[in-house]
């Protein structure tokens, strides 16, 4: 043991022992982390506790060898202080790097601030490869000349300074380089080849002017429109401050139920607000693209989505305006609030930067199909306008299966592009000859990631590989929950044109059908829909305004038509979902039209 002892911690040679564990530091920050391949981030706990303790290592051997290390300083200066410029100047070269890192990556971990917020002023613009480069430069040429100290303090010639153990650890440092080298070259093009699938699967170039050209589809672009459009977005959010926001949020246009002196003053409200009227107006046609809008490779991530809060906001007051105008059986004022729906819907459906607009898409049109059903069972829309709407929503729900391919493509673009930083031809891939491991393994979880978007939709994704790394397990979309949203949309699209046809057969022969000639298929089951005609529940908001708030919903039973999808559980819930009275695990998609108390209404 003894023995082991001695040779473990170099008793007979502490300068080579000393130099031993020098190089074992900077030997392990290559070696190891290519041992963990893609679980690195994973494995950071466990890495750092083993340079701990190679660390504490090194510095037994390094105070071993101490005192004739601090008399060497004595009668070589000149190398010593040689040694310490190199040293100091590679912590510079160090900062330096991370001050062009910390400017590129803001948009990763926000504001810059602090001392990386310093380091990128030095840094500027400068290219990362030139601090990276030199570092090395100026390490190697630190440990070279710590080499020639420590071999003049142990009075013995430069070459034998390098021990067996030392030779050994440079020998797997080089091997090692150029085993990850020749592997990130390797995946490189495994990736490049799965890239050139993807583009002949999607049928569009994988890159940023692709997605700018399915976002512009010949569109005349405005650069104008949307900052006006969410300009009176924000007078008219700030405008409700003085009735109540919670009323305007919550959007209880057809579902809630107000005290009469309280909607009469917010009708007041809502049509004296000017911004409110100039929005609408500004939709009466199909919004131009957004010409501010910049596609710029490497920043897709940043590509700000500010419309997406307009649209949704006119959504909401369109439903307030069809209210409105049913009560006075202004239909036209109706019809078009139903427009400038669909064309708010249009536009989020074309602007495919990232999946978010597609959902708020779904949002959007569920509003819209909602709106429709409302109006037909409270306002003697003609039977020529039911059956337009009823064919409307039919090609709304089959125009779904490309709105989720076109979705798809966007998201693996902005996926790839956002890889592409760290493993593709930009970004920190400018350091990809510096430290060929984490190219390698980038490189291999890009090609992960990408393999997962040959589908057609978002459901058909496989679950994510747990054998992926850091990227493909921060960037692997939900496929799951997207894909609920667009089968949710589909059962209304589909329920709602059920219900219009039943109300025409209603007007036809003077009463709705006990049960559906052909149903539609539950998109969720693939069986079909449910119906029911008589008394169903529906769920009834009363609103509080001493609180300001809409009461816990009661279901009351009303004469009516229903249509509902099982949801995702498969089960059916009777057409109710937790938000409308059911049970915390009811997840039904269910439209409905009611029967008016009033005969005359109709």
């Amino acid at each position: 043991m003894k023995t082991f002892l001695k040779k473990l911690f170099f008793a007979d040679t502490p300068a080579q022992g000393a130099l031993t564990g020098i190089t074992l530091l900077i030997a392990s920050v290559w070696i190891l982390p290519g041992l963990t391949g893609l679980y690195f981030f994973y494995c950071l706990r466990v890495l750092f506790c083993i340079w701990g303790l190679l660390f504490v290592y090194a510095l037994i051997l390094r105070v071993r060898f101490g005192r004739c290390e601090l008399a060497a300083y004595r009668r070589h200066w000149l190398l010593a202080a040689a040694r310490a410029v190199c040293t100091i100047l590679f912590i510079v070269c160090f900062l330096l790097l991370d001050g062009c890192l910390a400017a590129r990556y803001e948009f990763v971990s926000g504001a810059v601030s602090g001392i990386d917020g310093a380091l990128a002023k030095i840094a500027g613009p400068m290219d990362p490869l030139v601090p990276a480069a030199a570092g090395i430069l100026f390490l190697a040429a630190s440990y070279l000349l710590t080499a020639r100290l420590y071999a003049r303090a142990a009075e013995i010639p430069f070459a034998k300074v390098f021990n067996v153990p030392t030779k050994i650890l440079l020998v797997l440092l080089l091997f090692s380089y150029f085993f990850f080298l020749g592997g990130a070259a390797a995946a490189s093009r495994r990736t490049a080849r799965t890239v050139r699938e993807l583009e002949q699967h999607f049928g569009r170039p994988l890159s940023a002017a692709g997605l700018r050209e399915l976002y512009l589809r010949g569109r005349k672009s405005d650069g104008l429109f949307w900052k006006r459009a969410n300009k009176l977005t924000r007078r008219i959010q700030a405008a409700w401050k003085d009735i109540d926001f919670y009323l305007y949020a919550e959007s209880g246009a057809f579902t809630g139920t107000f005290p009469p002196e309280f909607l009469r003053r917010y009708r007041q409200v809502y049509e004296s607000m000017k911004p409110l009227f100039e929005r609408e107006k500004m939709f009466d046609s199909l919004p131009p693209a957004d010409g501010a809008k910049r596609f710029v490779p490497g920043d897709l991530l940043m590509v700000e989505l500010p419309e997406t809060q307009s649209c949704r906001d006119l959504c909401r007051t369109a439903q307030w305006r069809i209210r409105f105008a049913a009560e006075d059986n202004d239909l036209p004022a109706a019809y078009a609030a139903l427009a400038r729906m669909k064309n708010a819907s249009k536009y989020l459906e074309s602007n495919p930067a990232w999946t978010i607009c597609t959902l708020v898409m779904c949002a959007t049109e569920a509003q819209r199909v909602d709106a429709m059903l409302w109006l037909a069972g409270s306002a003697p829309v003609p039977d020529d306008v039911l059956k337009a709407w009823r064919k409307e929503l039919l090609d709304c729900d089959r125009d779904l299966e490309r709105i989720n391919f076109e979705a798809l493509y966007a998201e693996a673009v902005s996926m790839d592009d956002v890889c592409r930083r760290f493993a593709g031809d930009r970004g920190l891939s400018d350091l990809r000859f510096i430290f060929p491991q984490a190219w390698r393994f980038a490189a291999a979880d890009r090609n992960l990631l990408l393999n997962h978007f040959k589908v057609k939709k978002f459901g058909d994704m496989k679950e994510p590989d747990f054998r992926g790394g850091f990227l493909s397990s921060m960037l692997y979309p939900n496929g799951e929950g997207i894909q609920r949203w667009f089968d949710r949309l589909s059962a209304r699209y589909r329920g709602a044109a059920a219900l219009l046809g039943a109300e025409l057969e209603k007007r036809r022969t003077g009463k709705y059908p006990d049960a559906l000639k052909t149903p539609s298929a539950d998109p969720f089951t693939g069986k079909p829909m449910f119906y029911r005609k008589g008394l169903i529940p529906v769920p009834e908001y009363v609103w509080d305004s001493a609180k300001k708030q809409f009461k816990p919903p009661v279901l009351r039973q009303k004469e009516g038509i229903a249509v509902w999808s099982a949801g995702q559980n498969r089960k059916n819930d009777g057409g109710l979902s937790k938000n409308d009275g059911g049970s915390l695990k009811s997840d039904d998609v269910r439209v409905f039209l009611l029967i008016p108390a009033d005969p005359k209404r109709k």
